[in-house]
C-alpha cells in the first residue's frame, strides 16, 4: 500500500495538469514575474543604502540632536559652549545651534489659497550639522526678510518657486530659493 500511493498521487497529479494546463502555465507565470520583480528591486537596496548614506554624510546629518522644551530659550551659545563640560566630550566632531519657530505659513497666490502650520528654522548656510542643499534659487541673507522654502512643500502644493509668503505676525518674507535639509530627504506621513 505504502509503494502504490506515491504513484496514485503522481498519476491524479498528471491528470489535472493535463486538464487544467492553461491554469499550471499562467500559474507559473505569474510566479515568474514576482519573482523576477522581487529580485530585480531586492538588488537595489544596497546601492540605496550607500546613496542614502553618501546623501547624508554630503550634507552632514546628524546622530545626536538636542531639543529644549517649548517655551525654553537659551542665549545663541551657550548649548554650543556647553558641550565641552559633558563626559567624552572629545567625541563630538561637529555641533550647530539652530533656531526652530513654530508658525502659520500663508503662501496663497493666483487666486489659491494655501495657509498651513509650518516652521520658521534659522540656521547659518555654512552649519556644521544638517546643512542646506538648494534645489533652486539661492540662500536667504542673514538679516533680510527672505526665505528658502521646502522643496517637496512647494512641489506638493503646486507653488510657484519665487514671489513672497506670509508669516505669523503679518510678515512678508521674500522667497529666494527652494531646497531641504537631510532630515526631510524622506518625507513621512501625509503633506501638511
Amino acid at each position: 500500500m505504502a509503494g502504490r500511493r506515491p504513484r496514485l498521487l503522481l498519476r491524479w497529479s498528471w491528470r489535472d495538469l493535463r486538464h487544467r494546463w492553461g491554469v499550471v502555465v499562467l500559474t507559473a507565470i505569474i510566479i515568474a514575474i514576482g519573482t523576477g520583480t522581487f529580485a530585480g528591486l531586492g538588488g537595489t537596496s544596497a546601492w540605496r543604502v550607500r546613496s542614502q548614506d553618501a546623501s547624508y554624510a554630503a550634507l552632514r546629518y546628524h546622530d545626536l540632536r538636542v531639543r529644549l522644551p517649548v517655551n525654553v530659550d537659551v542665549p545663541e551659545g551657550d548649548l554650543a559652549a556647553a558641550i565641552g563640560s559633558i563626559p567624552d566630550a572629545d567625541q563630538v566632531a561637529a555641533a550647530s545651534e539652530r533656531l526652530i519657530v513654530p508658525t502659520q505659513i500663508d503662501a496663497s497666490s493666483g487666486g489659491r489659497t494655501v495657509l498651513v502650520p509650518g516652521e520658521i528654522v534659522g540656521m547659518d548656510p555654512k552649519a556644521a550639522v544638517d546643512q542646506l542643499h538648494l534645489s533652486s534659487g539661492r540662500m536667504a541673507r542673514a538679516g533680510e526678510d527672505e526665505a528658502v522654502l521646502e522643496a517637496k512643500f512647494v512641489e506638493a502644493r503646486d507653488l510657484p518657486s519665487s514671489g513672497s509668503i506670509e508669516v505669523s505676525g503679518g510678515r512678508r518674507l521674500r522667497i529666494t530659493g527652494t531646497g531641504f535639509t537631510p532630515e526631510y530627504f524622506q518625507v513621512l506621513g501625509s503633506a501638511q
